[in-house]
């Protein structure tokens, strides 16, 4: 795939404080604390979980089959890029009337449409905040020049995180999707239908989860180098610096406002204990918190599990 030209509709090239933003990545991984966060800065829509295939935003105007749709393997296509054309290249006008469309108002509701209109007009940069659009990342980006952050998270977090919010996950979700399936590797998708098939042990599947993710994280990295790839672990242990980078890297500076939102959010006093929700939570203290969620044997399971992907993303882990 080539890179964004910013010739789509005719648009011109975006600069790079206009650009929209695509935060992404595993589930569990800080992607709603990071997206909250840079949208404190202000003149910014944000755009929560479009491919949420059960609670797609405000008139979106697609509801998604699947949870990780990989937009090469959707039946969906057209209107996917009906849906996203609204959202992201249609200016103040085509947004507004896209909503309404897809809420069924259309023009009989003028102040609707207007006070999107108004909304589009004084927030012109939009912040797709979406874990499940991790695998159409990179059509979102060829398609829209988006500026990207990828999160990570470590597998003993991750396991943890999933193991304290009792969460499942169907791998039919991936296993349906046949252009996904040929873009893994043979032996990961091999791990997965016989995990599907013959296992129920909870933390050898979040672990092959992981994998597949990360698999597809790795990959980005390789095909996009101008992403910004942010360890979960990294920001948590040094908010400002990390907060202060990834704006940068969006054309964008600190503010006093954003300052205090961090603090608010990330401090000690803010601590509110295990949530599978979004809230205040001492991020420093979060980093190790799976050291007391995850038995010792879990612990050397996980290890054993993601060792060589793990090696990747956090040799420091395993060679402590």
């Amino acid at each position: 795939m080539g890179s964004f030209d910013g010739s789509f509709f005719g648009m011109k090239s975006l600069s790079t404080d206009s650009k929209h933003i695509l935060v992404t990545g595993p589930h569990r991984s800080g992607t709603t604390w990071i997206g909250n966060t840079i949208a404190e800065h202000g003149r910014m829509r944000l755009l929560l979980e479009p491919f949420n295939k059960n609670f797609p935003p405000y008139g979106f105007g697609v509801q998604l089959n699947r949870s990780y749709a990989d937009f090469d393997s959707s039946d969906q296509q057209e209107d996917l890029k009906r849906a996203f054309d609204a959202v992201l290249a249609s200016g103040a006008v085509g947004y507004a009337l896209g909503v309404c469309r897809a809420t069924d108002a259309g023009l009989k509701t003028p102040l609707r449409f207007a006070w999107h209109f108004l909304q589009a007009a004084k927030n012109p940069r939009v912040l797709v905040k979406d874990p499940l659009a991790l695998f159409s990342a990179g059509w979102l980006y060829e398609r829209y020049g988006m500026d990207v952050i990828c999160t990570i998270r470590s597998p003993w977090a991750f396991v943890a995180s999933l193991k304290v919010a009792n969460w499942g996950f169907s791998f039919r979700n991936l296993s349906e999707q046949e252009g996904l399936m040929k873009k893994l590797p043979k032996e990961i998708v091999s791990l997965m239908f016989y995990l599907m098939e013959n296992s129920d042990d909870k933390i050898a599947k979040w672990c092959h989860l992981w994998t597949i993710l990360h698999h597809q994280i790795r990959t980005y990295r390789e095909q996009y180098p101008g992403w910004q790839f942010v360890r979960y672990e990294d920001v948590a242990g040094d908010p400002l610096r990390g907060f202060t980078t990834m704006l940068e890297g969006l054309g964008l500076s600190m503010t006093p406002k954003v300052k205090v939102y961090i603090e608010n959010y990330t401090s000690a006093k803010s601590n509110q204990g295990p949530s599978t929700t979004y809230k205040p939570r001492d991020s420093r203290k979060a980093i190790d918190s799976w050291k007391e969620r995850l038995t010792e044997a879990e612990i050397m399971q996980i290890t054993e599990l993601t060792g060589e992907l793990a090696q990747v993303f956090y040799p420091e882990m395993l060679s402590s």
